[in-house]
């Protein structure tokens, strides 16, 4: 798998992910505990990560950048 954005919340993560699934691309959402289980506004606990296989890395951030999701 292949990290293709980073996210502030998960709210934001499963837009992304609904996108990319709509497009036929397989993701994987992982996050941080804390910045989940204690969200702060002004926190950054490295976020929410959106993973996809490797072959699918570069269409997948491309279509990220046209939705703007990233």
């Amino acid at each position: 798998m292949k990290k293709v954005a980073i996210f502030p919340n998960m709210e934001a993560a499963c837009i992304a992910q609904g996108m990319l699934s709509s497009n036929g691309i397989e993701s994987e959402i992982t996050s941080n505990a804390l910045n989940t289980v204690f969200p702060a506004p002004d926190a950054y606990n490295g976020g929410i990560t959106l993973l996809t296989s490797v072959n699918d890395a570069e269409e997948a951030t491309r279509l990220l950048k046209e939705h703007g999701d990233i």
